[in-house]
């Protein structure tokens, strides 16, 4: 594991230089393992992520990426990088020594995914990890969608959060996507409520990896209830 990864998983903690910041809104190692499983499996030469943050999910894929060993492009898409996150996550992949694989696009993925689709994009890998309520996450998979080869792999974070539940749910009729892997570990399918400060079980875990194995070739008037 790359030592500056290591050392935010072990802290807790982040830095913009002058500041030091707790650590939050991130992967753990769970999901980091699930993600460098993925990677290892697919070998992706162009991948992709809605959401950066302070750019803890990015190095578990870069990790991955640097460990296979090939040339390799990650799109990062994030608009509050700087405005928000006061720039971490790019300060932590330039530390790392994994800024060669990083393209950052400072847009709403609403605006760049349709951008990137119209490039000719193919996607290996995407991770769904931005806006959380269900027609946004829908628009991220809709798009990624269509970019995505057979045999890629889409992982969504925060499955637990009944929003991106319901897309998996939604996701899974399409017949064209399956299983490929969860996080490893105890208690992946609770929840704990933050303002009730009780525990809830969840249908699916904190994060879930769908393998694209057909073609989406549904009808223009297909449904299936989910």
């Amino acid at each position: 594991m790359n030592s500056v990864l290591k050392e935010i998983l072990d802290t807790k903690k982040v830095s913009d230089g002058t500041e030091i910041l707790r650590l939050h809104s991130s992967m753990d190692e769970h999901e980091g393992d699930l993600i460098s499983k993925v990677i290892q499996r697919v070998r992706p030469t162009t991948s992709l992520e809605v959401g950066f943050a302070y750019g803890v999910s990015t190095l578990f894929i870069c990790d991955a990426l640097a460990r296979i060993d090939r040339p390799a492009r990650h799109i990062v898409l994030d608009p509050f990088q700087f405005s928000e996150w006061k720039g971490i996550g790019l300060r932590n992949i330039k530390s790392a020594g994994y800024d060669k694989f990083v393209e950052l696009r400072e847009e709403r993925s609403e605006i760049a995914l349709p951008q990137l689709l119209n490039e000719n994009t193919i996607l290996d890998v995407a991770v769904i990890d931005g806006w959380h309520t269900f027609d946004h996450a829908l628009v991220d998979f809709f798009y990624i969608n269509k970019m995505l080869r057979i045999g890629g792999v889409v992982v969504l974070d925060d499955s637990t959060m009944p929003s991106v539940g319901r897309l998996v749910d939604h996701v899974l009729t399409y017949g064209c996507y399956r299983i490929f892997g969860i996080p490893s570990g105890h208690g992946l399918f609770v929840r704990r409520l933050a303002y009730y400060g009780r525990l809830k079980k969840t249908k699916w875990p904190s994060a879930i990896a769908l393998e694209k194995i057909a073609s989406d070739n549904r009808r223009f008037d297909w449904y299936r209830p989910f």
